[in-house]
């Protein structure tokens, strides 16, 4: 029988399903755990943000991805990390080839480069606005979730420990793996943890389970062919180390002498603040000043109420 599995981005960006035969090349361990866990996206997804972000999104026309270590909370790096290790502490008993594998867990996780973009199923959620847009300053941008084949496209799970699917799915890949070759071996266990270790953040405490969040994961290639930039997170933090990802094929129209690069966004939802009328005019200025047709996009003010304490 065949199976249904979930191949990589298309051309434009949108996730596809086809029939593989068995027998054939196997689907990554992400893929096959997405096919498990996660289904299909929802139709529009929000990334909520400040006016700064707000504004270098649209300029740019890209998604902006954080290197993982430069995420808000350490604990929810600390946290994943302890549920998987002692999956590997159970993966291994008994398993004399599992031995280093923790080991080499660790060591990609300290010194691997993944990039994480968050997006809420939640359009008009309180603990979001108050989370991650500041006070009387917040905005969801809205739109169709697309990723690009450079990344990774899964729904959080809110747990302290792995589900029974996910761990069978693991333990199904990880006895797949032929370990009478040594150097096959090293290069299959490599490749597993480095996709075990893209799973880890899509785990987080179950006290986020508002949040809904579906995350896009871009792993740097061994080259380090993805540059980095820096950028100032606001409200008095620590400058972020990001990536820009941009849609395939890039959407794009000529203003004035500029080429304008061009997002699928669907809406752009106004967080709560004293004066949304005058927030509505800058989003409605920074779209059309790069391209956007208000025709398009809808734009709607939050229905929480606001409060100045």
């Amino acid at each position: 029988m065949a199976d249904q599995v979930v191949d990589p981005p298309d051309p434009q960006g949108r996730l596809t399903t086809t029939t593989t035969p068995t027998g054939s090349q196997k689907a990554s361990l992400l893929e096959r755990l997405s096919r498990l866990n996660w289904g299909e996206p929802p139709n529009e997804v929000f990334h909520y943000t400040d006016w700064l972000g707000l504004k270098g999104i649209v300029e740019t026309g890209s998604i902006w991805a954080t290197e993982r270590t430069f995420l808000n909370d350490r604990s929810e790096r600390d946290h994943a990390l302890n549920i998987v290790q002692r999956f590997l502490r159970e993966l291994g008993e008994g398993d004399e080839n599992h031995t280093f594998v923790p080991t080499l867990v660790v060591g990609n996780y300290l010194q691997g480069k993944l990039f994480v973009t968050s997006f809420s199923e939640a359009q008009d959620s309180l603990g979001m606005w108050r989370g991650y847009g500041p006070v009387g300053g917040g905005f969801a941008i809205g739109r169709e979730l697309r990723c690009s084949s450079k990344a990774i496209l899964g729904k959080v799970t809110y747990s302290n420990s792995l589900n029974a699917t996910t761990a069978a799915e693991l333990r199904t890949r990880w006895s797949e793996i032929d370990h009478s070759i040594p150097g096959e071996a090293i290069s299959q266990v490599a490749e597993w943890t480095t996709e075990l270790l893209c799973f880890t953040l899509l785990l987080k405490h179950p006290a986020f389970v508002e949040e809904r969040e579906w995350r896009l994961v871009v792993r740097d290639p061994i080259d380090g062919s993805l540059v980095g930039k820096l950028r100032e997170a606001g409200n008095g933090r620590s400058p972020k180390l990001y990536v820009e990802l941009r849609p395939e094929p890039i959407a794009t129209k000529i203003i004035g002498l500029n080429t304008c690069r061009r997002l699928p966004i669907s809406s752009i939802h106004i967080g709560p603040t004293e004066s949304p009328a005058e927030s509505s005019v800058l989003v409605e200025w920074l779209l059309r000043s790069h391209g956007y047709d208000l025709g398009e996009i809808q734009i709607r003010e939050s229905e929480v109420p606001y409060r100045t304490t």
